[in-house]
């Protein structure tokens, strides 16, 4: 920071904003994912990793949600050891709603980054297709279009939009 604060002090005052928000960036962001890559994930065991990028398709990370999109167990007991030693995840617990997360911003472009470079076009469509089918209660339905929107991208609908009474898609064009 303070190599940073001198390069600034030598720019023109008018140059010091574009410089900060145009020019650094970049290398800001690749550095900080080189980071993750170095010294977060390569200390995790690969079940650990797997888990981060296929769970950062989620805003909120609701462990018996992501076990049942995911089809993976554990998600609990990875989110709290990673919470405990500070690694980039947020929680809280709430007596009604139970244990959530939150991965920190720039962690979560990593893990999305990866997502999309690691994994095969099915994994993803997959991910996403599941991830909607989790979603169904009503209370959830913007999760939900986010996971079947996404799917949709890659192929056609998905067969939830077609279910008899389903009044998610009305809802859904009402607030787009």
């Amino acid at each position: 920071m303070i190599l940073f604060s001198e390069c600034l002090g030598h720019l023109p005052a008018d140059d010091r904003r574009s410089f900060v928000f145009q020019q650094t960036q970049r290398p800001f962001r690749e550095a900080v994912f080189q980071y993750f890559l170095e010294e977060v994930l390569h200390s995790l065991p690969d079940s650990i990793y797997q888990f981060l990028v296929r769970s950062s398709v989620f805003e909120t990370i609701k462990p018996e949600l992501v076990e049942r999109a995911l089809n993976i167990g554990e998600s609990l007991e990875f989110l709290l050891e990673l919470a405990e030693k500070n690694l980039f995840v947020r929680s809280r617990y709430d007596a009604e709603q139970g244990w959530e997360f939150q991965y920190h911003r720039l962690f979560k472009e990593f893990l999305q980054s990866r997502f999309q470079s690691q994994l095969t076009e099915k994994q993803k469509q997959d991910i996403y297709l599941n991830s909607g089918g989790v979603f169904e209660k009503p209370e959830i339905t913007a999760s939900r279009l986010t996971f079947i929107s996404e799917q949709a991208h890659m192929t056609k609908p998905s067969p939830i939009l077609k279910k008899p009474g389903c009044c998610f898609w009305r809802t859904a064009e009402m607030r787009i």
